[in-house]
């Protein structure tokens, strides 16, 4: 068997009348399996009710077969809410449980949950909960915290401090502390390949002497993080040497140190986790606009000989909204293997079953490009259309195309948040031509098919864009809403339609249904 397929490879060779099919995991022996399904029958998993093949009555054996699989990427998540495990494995990638150990100590009596919904980041917290240890311990938090209720008197921190205010013995017993919660965590999780110890989801850190003089010294302030994780993971290799330990350059964190020296250098057992959340996903991490977030991926890749990547691949201020990443997704991939990427995860609609404008469209091409970033937007829009809207596919990909170039044509930046949900955008006229496409695509399938719900799930943005702009009444809008799953129009926050954060179907104000 071929050296170094990685975790998600595999190896396949055919002998006399014998097929073997080998990898390093027992994730690259399944993706291993399915390669063989896609060589022999054309197998291919585009969605998880969207499963194509060849039907014929006989299978040829294939004498002479030899395939060494090796992902570009060698790991890759499911950017959206995929309930069906299987189908998360049939698409060439993995599940948080199947890379990450559980950082929490709820217990999950269903498996879908844990899969979808574990604590694996944010959440250094999970180790040192500051109620239990900041009264004994208040070195270990954060200068910066916030009153817990007005007039209190209890402040809460924001992070923890990753130097312990300078104080050594307190930090050497944090390090003990944070490291036997370790162990905990990955005797319940003995698969896991990859442990998290991540800040807050705040953009708040530590503003004592010590940790303003690593700043001022590296002018960064995961220079901090990166001696404190160390000092972790020098503990890990000796129990545990296959496991890697990774941080958050998120927020606070994101800039990689000025200085690159025994104390910034990461273990080879240490992976920076990078999340670049304000760049513009619309565009190549090549391109200029995208210039400081190639210049952080370049500078961590010399840190750091495990690069992880947490990318972006919707507003999430609106999720009912098309959110322009799709020629991108393959540009940026093609940018990102250079730097010893060895995982993405393109955070999408997390929360949402139905997740809506063409997001699965964007799942098949994230599980497609993890395995070849070679592959063209254009290349994988023409093994989507047909397969996943039938004989739909072809007015499904006109009104795709006309969203694409209306998308380009209002400049809009590909930023998480940016202010899409506006008229002077989406103009009446236009969102009446594309409804007539979604009819149009109606009377080329059969109704109640896969196809037409699929049709459906794409008329969702057009029909609440005429209705929250236009007035447009739609009085199936809420029931269809219920039967695909789309629950929610934002990951948090209210918009100025009157949602919340939280459920569409339990929100009495705002659009008139």
């Amino acid at each position: 068997m071929p050296e170094n397929l990685g975790n998600s490879g595999y190896y396949i060779v055919a002998e006399g009348k014998s097929i073997f099919i080998m990898g390093e995991t027992e994730f690259g022996l399944r993706n291993g399996v399915y390669a063989f399904l896609y060589y022999t029958i054309g197998m291919e998993t585009f969605a998880a009710d969207t499963v194509v093949y060849n039907c014929g009555d006989t299978v040829a054996f294939p004498y002479g077969l030899e395939i060494i699989g090796k992902a570009d990427i060698d790991m890759a998540l499911p950017s959206n809410r995929l309930d069906d495990e299987k189908t998360v494995h049939a698409m060439g990638m993995l599940t948080k449980s199947d890379v990450f150990a559980l950082t929490e100590d709820r217990v999950y009596g269903n498996a879908t949950d844990l899969v979808m919904f574990g604590n694996y980041w944010h959440n250094s917290f999970n180790y040192l909960p500051y109620e239990t240890y900041q009264s004994a311990h208040p070195s270990w938090y954060s200068t910066a915290a916030y009153e817990e209720n007005a007039g209190s008197g209890v402040y809460i921190p924001f992070q923890i401090c990753y130097t312990a205010r300078g104080n050594s013995s307190e930090y050497s017993l944090m390090v003990e502390t944070v490291y036997a919660k370790m162990k905990e965590y990955l005797a319940k999780s003995p698969n896991a390949t990859t442990i998290t110890f991540t800040i807050q989801d705040n953009e708040e850190i530590c503003h004592c002497d010590k940790c303003t003089e690593l700043y001022d010294k590296y002018q960064s302030n995961s220079a901090a993080v990166i001696m404190f994780i160390n000092d972790v993971a020098d503990k890990l290799k000796a129990d545990y040497p296959h496991v890697r330990l990774l941080f958050f350059a998120y927020n606070r964190t994101e800039q990689a140190p000025n200085t690159l020296d025994e104390y910034t250098k990461c273990r080879d057992n240490v992976a920076v986790f990078y999340a670049p959340i304000t760049a513009n996903y619309n565009v190549s991490f090549s391109d200029p606009s995208n210039a400081a977030t190639a210049e952080q991926i370049q500078k961590w890749s010399q840190f750091s000989e495990n690069i992880y990547l947490w990318l972006y691949n919707t507003n999430f201020n609106y999720y009912l909204f098309p959110h322009n990443s799709f020629e991108a997704m393959a540009e940026i991939n093609r940018f990102c293997v250079q730097y010893n990427v060895k995982f993405i995860y393109w955070e999408g609609q997390w929360d949402q079953i139905g997740a809506t404008a063409f997001s699965t469209l964007k799942e098949y091409m994230n599980a497609k490009l993890a395995w070849n970033s070679g592959y063209t937007a254009e290349e994988l829009y023409g093994k989507f259309f047909p397969a996943y809207f039938g004989a739909a596919g072809g007015t499904m990909r006109t009104y795709f195309d006309e969203l694409i170039a209306h998308m380009k044509k209002n400049t809009l930046t590909g930023q998480i948040n940016e202010e899409i949900a506006t008229a002077e955008i989406w103009d009446k006229a236009t969102l009446e031509k594309w409804l007539g496409y979604i009819n149009t695509a109606y009377s080329q399938v059969e109704k109640g098919s896969i196809y037409y719900r699929h049709i459906k799930l794409e008329s969702i943005f057009i029909r609440h864009a005429l209705t929250a702009f236009y007035g447009v009444e739609d009085a199936a809008f809420k029931d269809d809403c219920a039967e695909l799953g789309v629950e929610r129009y934002s990951e948090c926050g209210h918009d100025k339609y009157g949602y919340s954060c939280g459920y569409l179907q339990n929100i009495q104000n705002g659009i008139n249904w």
